[in-house]
């Protein structure tokens, strides 16, 4: 069922994000990084959820995203759940992100994807267009 696939989602920066999705949940993301297998982010849209992390824990993963390079040519940001951060900060995650990208990069903020019961779904390697 393709509803499984539509989620509400707000826009940060910009308005419209399009491309192909590569990411997931951020700390097993990093597990690739210094391996053949981390992906090539550049000309795509990186999708990033956690379902554990304090600010302590989610600012050193969005720091070690930015010193591998990860943001310097993507052509968006899709944020998901940060489930335990979202839980206990005060300070939005997508406040965290902001400073490490280009101005021109489009943010998307959904709390529909990542690691609740009632998430939906995106494929990873999959095309997706959202506008504003």
């Amino acid at each position: 069922d393709k509803e499984l696939f539509k989620f509400n989602y707000d826009f940060i920066r910009g308005n419209n994000l399009e491309g192909k999705v590569l990411g997931g949940n951020i700390r097993c993301l990093l597990k690739l990084a210094g391996t053949e297998f981390l992906p090539g982010f550049d000309n795509n849209i990186l999708f990033l959820e956690a379902m554990g992390g304090d600010f302590n824990k989610i600012s050193t993963f969005a720091s070690q995203l930015y010193q591998i390079g990860a943001f310097n040519n993507i052509k968006g940001l899709l944020l998901g759940t940060f489930l335990e951060y979202e839980e206990k900060s005060n300070i939005s995650v997508e406040e965290i992100f902001i400073k490490y990208l280009p101005k021109d990069i489009p943010i998307v903020k959904t709390k529909e994807l990542g690691h609740l019961s009632n998430s939906k779904a995106i494929e990873i390697g999959g095309y997706i267009k959202l506008n504003k």
